[in-house]
């Protein structure tokens, strides 16, 4: 979200606008390295969630760029064998998402997740160190 309006950055070619997707790419990477070590420096169950794509209104340019994001995700949390709940599988419809803000989950796609979650917190060995990706 905090990237929205460089996004928005008109460009003059598709190089220079990937070039400006890569500078917020690299930045949101270091981030989310860091957080992950953070957290996994607690020594506790770990699990991350990718960033569901089905949000209504989503423009498909956007949902692009989601994908990018979603595969920093995925990318560090294999390489630290953190478990992954894949929000993208699981809130699919629009019902799933708040009318008052659509990229806040509604009853319907928060009941989702949280069952999702909690099914595969039951399965998941968590002290196996084992990555898997849970929809």
């Amino acid at each position: 979200i905090g990237c929205l309006d460089l996004m928005g950055t008109p460009a003059s070619n598709l190089m220079g606008a990937l070039g400006t997707l890569s500078k917020i790419l690299v930045g949101f990477e270091q981030s989310y390295k860091a957080l992950i070590t953070e957290l996994l420096s607690l020594n506790k169950p770990l699990m991350v969630c990718t960033i569901y794509d089905s949000v209504p209104g989503l423009v498909d340019p956007l949902k692009l760029a989601l994908g990018l994001f979603n595969d920093v995700i995925i990318r560090n949390a294999v390489s630290r064998s953190v478990p992954i709940l894949d929000l993208r599988m699981i809130c699919t419809e629009s019902g799933d998402y708040s009318t008052k803000s659509p990229i806040e989950p509604s009853s319907q796609g928060g009941n989702k997740i949280a069952t999702r979650m909690a099914d595969a917190i039951l399965k998941h060995d968590f002290s196996m160190h084992t990555c898997v990706i849970y929809s």
